[in-house]
């Protein structure tokens, strides 16, 4: 899924491995885009970034970006959805 996203975007997509806090913290310094991992609706996360429609129903996972990026996150919304038909 990360890949048709980044491919649709026309983006280059760098696999960093790191715990939630980090990835996180990465988000809200402006150091990545967007996060992928074991992140779901009840994530205490979410309050502090943005956070995506779930990209998989079986496991209601979604993707994390930065805080205040509503475009980006209307974006792979889009994505997610097409993604789905």
């Amino acid at each position: 899924m990360l890949e048709r996203i980044a491919a649709e975007l026309e983006a280059k997509l760098t696999l960093v491995c790191a715990s939630e806090a980090a990835l996180v913290a990465a988000l809200r310094a402006g150091e990545l885009e967007l996060a992928a991992g074991a992140f779901d609706g009840d994530s205490p996360w979410l309050e502090k970034v943005g956070s995506t429609l779930p990209y998989s129903r079986h496991s209601g996972r979604l993707l994390l970006t930065p805080p205040g990026e509503n475009r980006w996150l209307m974006r792979l919304d889009q994505l997610i959805v097409a993604g789905s038909r």
